[in-house]
């Protein structure tokens, strides 16, 4: 992993633009959906700034808003679940 910064905006006006570079891998996705599913099993109504409170620690800090797209896809998941809508079979 690694981060640059890259310069934006007109010449008399410069603004520095963190820019994250990161390699996602197929065991880190599995940990995060196994690490979220597990949180939202204990928090039925939690919300997603909650979700990251509790486990965005365990991840790098760019990582927020792939949890808060787990959190989305295990809620979607469980309420097809609860309708008897049929999915994709998902493992998380």
């Amino acid at each position: 992993m690694t981060a640059g910064i890259r310069e934006t905006g007109t010449p008399d006006r410069k603004a520095r633009a963190a820019v994250r570079y990161r390699e996602d891998t197929p065991g880190e996705l599995a940990r995060a959906r196994a690490a979220v599913a597990a949180w939202r099993d204990r928090n039925p109504a939690g919300t997603g700034d909650e979700l990251i409170a509790v486990v965005g620690h365990q991840f790098h800090q760019d990582y927020a808003v792939v949890l808060r797209a787990v959190l989305f896809a295990v809620d979607r998941h469980r309420a097809r679940q609860v309708t008897g809508i049929p999915c994709m079979e998902w493992q998380p």
